[in-house]
């Protein structure tokens, strides 16, 4: 692992793999991957000269960085997670681009087994903190993929899918028929973990939940899930966010999760705010609310980063990416239906040596505050794949090919791989076809150096 000093990083960038200590308990943002989305899609009802004026919200192509992965909480000894990526996914919608899949990897890679977290406990059921609760077997059963833990959930975000409803960026059937069976319902101002609380918050989603962790000293920490997306929230509680289910409760919600931020000792934590998920509630010169990141030590680089232009045209060629976006603007395509088709390995590259850094308008002064390589993760070896056989059954539009399906699949550009006729079994780094994520076709025996992972304090 490249380690650095604690320190922020920006806004517009992916997020490192961070982590630091709030007292007796260690943080870890453990990173699934990158998202970047449409500002004027997301956020409909900001101002449009907001983003003008705020030219370091954005990447240089002009997307909201919002990574997604998990919170990982140790303490005593025992290991809970907070939400579990959205899988392995990357493509192309109406609402921006995305590159993820690495949970396993980020995890293994602090020496985190997977049987080891003994809860995991849902801010909610959308698709993007979803991803890996459950893998498909070879035989076409399920598992867990954490499988010593007990998977929390509000009762309130639980109870329209009891009821068979079908909501807005809800996680596939399939994960909501396992959760079914296996979820244990928790209220609002529940222990969950030592030191962990529960705080109901609806509005995103009919139950979401916020989680309030609490070290020996009484220091705080909030996990705020999606009541918030963009630090501009914080100043302008009063601007949604597109997939907001109910836009009073939501307005609600933050507020009352600014309230909790204003007082004495608290941190945040805002998995989809760039690279400083990590941060407090400051006041500007004007009084208006802010985020401050605040230092936490980068023990990885980002898992997964997007093309440099921000979507897949370099990989599936500009015919199949315009495809793509007409199909998503047409269909009007959502969260969920982000990258029907799974991606494997490290982003694309144009070069022999790695990843392009998506770098920030007006921070770059020649070189950027850091530049990290995709080469490091994985040597390069990098597939998607580019098109359903087209007898598939339209209805399983969303799953990924199992180990015993057939599709075709395109070397990226510096990648030397062989070139996979359709038909051929699909081999990822060399290795024939593998146990994969029910949601998103993600193999789970991957080659893992386990690491501990760094110290890291405020």
């Amino acid at each position: 692992m490249n380690e650095e000093a604690p320190g922020t990083g920006l806004l517009c960038e992916q997020s490192a793999v961070r982590t630091l200590n709030l007292d007796d308990v260690h943080l870890t943002y453990a990173v699934d991957g990158a998202t970047g989305l449409i500002p004027r899609v997301f956020f409909p009802d900001l101002p449009a000269g907001y983003w003008a004026d705020h030219p370091e919200a954005l990447t240089r192509h002009g997307q909201v960085a919002m990574s997604v992965g998990g919170l990982l909480v140790e303490r005593g000894g025992r290991r809970l997670l907070i939400d579990a990526g959205l899988g392995t996914r990357a493509g192309h919608t109406s609402l921006g681009t995305m590159n993820s899949g690495a949970l396993p990897d980020t995890l293994a890679a602090l020496g985190c087994d997977p049987a080891a977290i003994d809860t995991v406990a849902f801010t909610h059921l959308h698709v993007d903190h979803t991803g890996w609760a459950f893998t498909r077997n070879r035989d076409g059963t399920y598992r867990k993929t954490f499988p010593a833990a007990r998977y929390l959930v509000a009762g309130a975000e639980w109870a329209p899918y009891g009821r068979g409803e079908s909501l807005t960026s809800a996680a596939p059937p399939a994960v909501l028929e396992q959760l079914a069976a296996t979820r244990t319902l928790i209220d609002d101002g529940e222990e969950i973990f030592p030191g962990v609380r529960a705080l109901v918050t609806p509005g995103h989603s009919p139950g979401h939940t916020s989680y309030i962790i609490t070290s020996a000293t009484g220091r705080r920490l909030i996990a705020l899930g999606d009541a918030f997306h963009t630090p501009a929230q914080l100043g302008h509680p009063e601007w949604p966010s597109m997939p907001d289910i109910d836009g009073t409760a939501a307005l609600a919600a933050r507020r009352k999760l600014i309230h909790e931020l204003q007082q004495p000792g608290t941190l945040g934590f805002a998995c989809h705010f760039g690279d400083q998920a990590f941060g407090r509630l400051t006041r500007t010169p004007a009084g208006n609310n802010d985020w401050e990141p605040v230092p936490a030590t980068a023990i990885m680089p980002p898992p997964r980063q997007l093309d440099v232009a921000g979507d897949l045209p370099s990989r599936l060629g500009h015919g199949r990416a315009d495809e793509m976006a007409d199909t998503a603007g047409s269909r009007g395509l959502g969260l969920e239906d982000l990258g029907d088709r799974p991606a494997h390995g490290d982003p694309g590259r144009d070069d022999g040596e790695g990843g392009h850094h998506d770098e920030c308008p007006d921070q770059r002064g020649g070189e950027p505050e850091r530049r990290w390589h995709a080469a490091a993760l994985n040597n390069g070896l990098v597939e998607a794949n580019a098109e359903r056989d087209a007898n598939d059954d339209a209805g399983k539009r969303g799953e990924h090919l199992r180990d015993d399906e057939s599709g075709a699949h395109l070397s990226l550009p510096g990648a030397e791989r062989p070139h996979q006729r359709r038909g051929a079994p699909r081999v990822e780094h060399g290795r024939p076809g593998r146990e994969q994520c029910v949601q998103h076709g993600q193999g789970d025996e991957h080659d893992r150096d386990h690491r501990q992972s760094a110290d890291a304090r405020l």
